[in-house]
């Protein structure tokens, strides 16, 4: 019944379309309109010392069916929860959560209180105020890969039963064990890199999820003067 339709890429496109073929002339790819809370627009020195938890769901991404049900993330999650507890304790680093309102997994491990956790504070904030992020599948992780920070995926279950259900990241960002995302942490940690951090690797990525990169607030005007 629509004239017009708007999607962030053609992945999207692409699914409007199987459902309807006549939908084909309708849409147009705009790209993702919030890119510009998140792209840094000058470049910036500074020394690593901030990491923030992207908390997420144990099922996120993992169909919801029987056969299903004994996949989750809890692995990871606990696994990042213990590499923060253990991390807490070195003066050089900052360690921030940001947990959602709704989530429902509780990990058996005790956090810290020498980390800080948020519930009210918005993602594009924490993300703006970090230089590691650790999260998998969300949004916000993905937009920390626009933000030009050191973005790091834990898969520390049986990597290739689970991998086909994480977004699509790159494996040079995906950690399989918690040994390995600790030493590159510490590797990080007090090293003093320029922001945001220029990869074509992740510009395909945000590509493949949020379309357009450049003059997206110019391609919705065009869309809605249409």
């Amino acid at each position: 019944y629509f004239s017009n339709i708007s999607v962030y890429n053609n992945l999207m496109k692409n699914v409007f379309i199987k459902i309807d073929k006549t939908n084909t002339k309708k849409i147009s790819v705009n790209g993702f309109p919030r890119i510009n809370d998140y792209k840094i627009k000058n470049s910036y020195q500074k020394k690593i010392k901030t990491i923030l938890f992207l908390s997420f769901e144990n099922k996120r991404g993992i169909p919801y069916f029987k056969k299903y049900k004994n996949l989750n993330w809890e692995l990871s999650y606990d696994g990042v929860i213990n590499i923060l507890n253990e991390l807490s304790y070195n003066k050089k680093i900052n360690i921030i959560i940001k947990n959602k309102h709704n989530l429902t997994y509780k990990s058996d491990y005790k956090i810290n209180k020498k980390i800080k956790i948020f519930r009210d504070a918005t993602a594009a904030k924490l993300i703006n105020q970090s230089d590691i992020i650790i999260g998998q599948n969300s949004t916000a992780t993905i937009e920390a890969l626009a933000n030009g920070k050191h973005v790091m995926i834990p898969l520390f279950e049986n990597k290739n039963i689970k991998k086909k259900y994480l977004f699509n990241f790159n494996n040079k960002i995906i950690y399989d064990s918690e040994k390995k995302m600790k030493k590159r942490i510490l590797t990080l940690i007090n090293k003093k890199v320029t922001f945001p951090l220029r990869s074509n690797i992740n510009n395909n990525m945000l590509k493949y999820y949020f379309g357009y990169l450049k003059n997206t607030s110019n391609k919705y005007v065009n869309f809605l003067n249409k």
